[in-house]
């Protein structure tokens, strides 16, 4: 005898044979695996480096030293001024003794008092020079007063700045060198003296009117 279709119905529970007992297919949904994994955003290494951004070595050495100027233009411009002084006091003390010796000045006669009498002459000479070289040294910072002082155009200034220490220096070298020869048994060589405080006059004063110049023209604004 055939089974009833109904009946087979019924024993497998009222639901057609042909689908699961979940009545959904089975992997029907997809896998909790099919969500995009959590790795599929870009990993953190895929931002930029820090490293990425120039540090500070990569900038030109011309921006930093630009910096360094920027920051430093006070200290940088009068030491620049006070070089080109003293720069000129050292040329004008070295040429002229430079000159001095080459022209073989004898400001002091020994006299033949023989080598006691040389040792004194040789003291003697470096002592009367001595107030010549201050008059050099200080030449350039006295220019530089003066054009400071005196509002008259620049070619008046550099004059009355070389005339004044040009005078002044021959001044100090007459007085100070006769005055110091009397303390000593040499005699003095007035041909000598003459020599001497001409050449020192001259160029103080050169100093001094470049003294004028650097005021005028280099000093810090």
């Amino acid at each position: 005898m055939s089974e009833n279709p109904d009946d087979t119905e019924s024993a497998n529970g009222g639901q057609p044979g042909g689908q699961p007992q979940g009545g959904q297919p089975n992997g029907g949904q997809p896998p909790q695996g099919g969500q995009p994994p959590q790795g599929g955003q870009p990993p953190q290494g895929g931002q930029p480096k820090q490293g990425g951004q120039p540090t500070q070595g990569g900038q030109p050495r011309q921006t930093q030293a630009q910096s360094f100027a920027d920051q430093n233009q006070v200290l940088i411009d009068w030491t620049k001024f006070m070089s080109i002084l003293f720069a000129m006091a050292g040329a004008g003390l070295g040429l002229f003794f430079l000159i001095f010796d080459a022209l073989e000045v004898n400001l002091i006669s020994t006299g033949g008092g023989g080598p006691s009498a040389g040792f004194g002459a040789a003291f003697l000479l470096p002592l009367l020079l001595t107030p010549l070289f201050v008059m050099l040294l200080i030449a350039p910072l006295v220019g530089a007063g003066l054009a400071s002082r005196i509002q008259e155009p620049q070619q008046e200034i550099f004059k009355i700045s070389a005339a004044s220490l040009a005078a002044g220096t021959a001044i100090v070298s007459i007085l100070s060198i006769f005055l110091i020869s009397t303390t000593f048994t040499a005699s003095l060589e007035f041909g000598g003296l003459i020599i001497n405080t001409l050449l020192a006059a001259n160029f103080a004063g050169a100093v001094s009117a470049g003294g004028a110049w650097a005021m005028l023209n280099q000093y810090p604004r």
